[in-house]
């Protein structure tokens, strides 16, 4: 299901798989589909304020860090980085080299 917020344009999409599909495995953190993240225009200035606030942060390779091309072949930068919340579940954050706009977008 995506949950769509017509004012915000925020998004949110809940997965649910029922005992015997492939997909319903068990919970590994980090892996793709079971985390949420937040986009943010500083990522640095974000990561200094949780890091104070004493949120445990995950270490994950330099080449996962930053990259990134559009599907029309158009460069872009995307810096992410990974946090843990209280549970261990992790929680990601990333800055894309676009700013967040200030209308909502049509889609993904």
């Amino acid at each position: 299901m995506l949950l769509r917020d017509r004012n915000s344009g925020q998004k949110l999409e809940l997965n649910w798989y029922p005992n015997g599909s492939p997909y319903a495995t068990t919970y590994l953190a980090g892996e793709g589909l079971d985390h949420i993240a937040f986009r943010v225009n500083d990522l640095a200035g974000t990561l200094k304020k949780l890091i104070a606030a004493n949120v445990e942060t995950v270490e994950i390779p330099p080449a996962l860090r930053e990259g990134g091309s559009g599907t029309d072949g158009a460069s872009y930068q995307v810096k992410l980085a990974y946090v843990k919340d209280p549970d261990g579940n992790w929680i990601e954050f990333y800055e894309h080299s676009t700013p967040i706009p200030l209308s909502i977008p049509d889609g993904y």
